[in-house]
């Protein structure tokens, strides 16, 4: 903000100076009053000067004029040769328009038009044919004025390359503040695309943080699980072997009758099977079925499904392996636990599970699909319901 209020202040004292100066060189101008002698001595040495010379008419017309402005007292002669130079002038000016050429005004033509307007006013000063006599300091100021006026020329040749010269230093501080304002505009959008790139990796490390987090949880609740049913064994085998010891001692020693008799009674005891719990998001299902699960894909040629030996199929198979399959619900599940589109939904699991609104995102079982046991695989019985969240 302090670099745009300096500029300002800069602009505008520039623009302040260039019209002062403008408005001094008008007023010298206008307040410069031509004097007919000096006229007449300049238009004298102009012509005398043979660049650029003029076309015949206006050169004999000046040359009139000269002699006649040697006697200002004879005011109808000067007013005659004024006309007569005046209208030299503009027939000068036409036949140059008519060639299709630019009239070029030169020193000549300044002397020609100053020559002109000094004799004007002596005739009006004059008044209608009064007889002017120059005045006795006339001659004497004649030196004064042609000083003067070189000196007022020399100023004013020297006031158009200073305002130059000021209005030129006046762009440069323009165009400098303006690249410099540029390269902090460009920093500033830079700064800000390095700040969203970065936003969006802190994202995404976070939003894998989250799921590290899960994942970590999920594998701790396992590991409990797993405990606990190591716990389980353990007492079974704690159990078995109380057995054992209590059928030695009533039989006086460890007979095989005994022994078996203890493991038979040990296998007849049912087996509770892990009672799945619906509604399930189906990442925390497969994982807490892991060990009771089957990779299995449909053959479409026999209308079933078949396991799958490279475990690539598209469905699961939740089925434990020391249980009857008569004597236990087989459950078919998605292998995936998240759509990536809608279409996939469609493409590999419609015939197997209703779905609402299936779009991408987390998988969850409302309910599972049903399979019942037939000659090479498995054929379903009953369709699931899954919901997209």
């Amino acid at each position: 903000m302090r670099s745009v209020s300096l500029l300002r202040r800069w602009v505008w004292t520039c623009c302040c100076f260039l019209l002062c100066l403008t408005a001094s060189a008008q007023t010298r101008r206008l307040e410069e009053t031509p004097n007919l002698e000096q006229a007449r001595i300049n238009l004298e040495t102009a012509l005398k000067d043979k660049t650029n010379p003029l076309s015949n008419e206006l050169t004999s017309a000046a040359h009139k004029f000269v002699e006649a402005a040697k006697k200002p007292e004879d005011v109808q002669r000067l007013k005659r040769a004024t006309d007569d130079l005046e209208q030299a002038l503009a027939a000068e000016q036409s036949r140059s328009l008519e060639n299709g050429k630019t009239f070029r005004e030169g020193d000549k033509v300044a002397a020609i038009r100053d020559a002109v307007e000094a004799a004007n006013k002596v005739s009006v000063g004059d008044g209608k044919g009064a007889k002017a006599s120059p005045s006795p300091s006339a001659t004497a100021s004649v030196t004064n004025n042609r000083g003067n006026t070189d000196n007022e020329s020399v100023l004013m040749s020297l006031v158009w390359p200073i305002a130059g010269g000021v209005a030129g230093v006046g762009l440069i501080v323009l165009a400098v503040f303006g690249i410099l304002r540029w390269r902090s505009g460009f920093w500033m959008k830079l700064d800000g695309h390095v700040s969203d790139i970065v936003a969006a990796h802190v994202g995404g490390v976070k939003k894998r943080h989250d799921e590290m987090a899960k994942h970590l949880t999920t594998v701790g609740e396992e590991q409990r699980k797993t405990a606990s049913r190591l716990e389980s064994i353990e007492g079974e085998i704690q159990a078995l072997g109380r057995r054992l010891r209590q059928g030695a001692l009533d039989g006086g020693g460890f007979q095989g009758s005994s022994v078996r008799q203890a493991f038979d009674e040990y296998a007849r005891q049912p087996v509770q099977p892990v009672e799945p719990e619906f509604p399930a998001s189906a990442d925390e299902y497969l994982h807490k079925m892991k060990r009771n699960s089957i990779v299995v894909k449909p053959d479409f040629q026999n209308g079933i499904l078949v396991n799958d030996i490279d475990g690539k199929g598209e469905l699961v198979l939740i089925r434990n392996s020391s249980i009857p399959d008569d004597a236990q619900p087989l459950f078919v599940v998605p292998r995936v636990t998240q759509f990536q589109t809608k279409q996939e939904f469609h493409s590999y699991y419609e015939r197997y599970y209703d779905c609402q609104r299936p779009s991408a995102g987390d998988v969850w079982i409302i309910d599972p699909a049903i399979v019942s046991t037939v000659p090479g695989g498995w054929e379903l019985r009953e369709k699931g319901v899954l919901e997209v969240r």
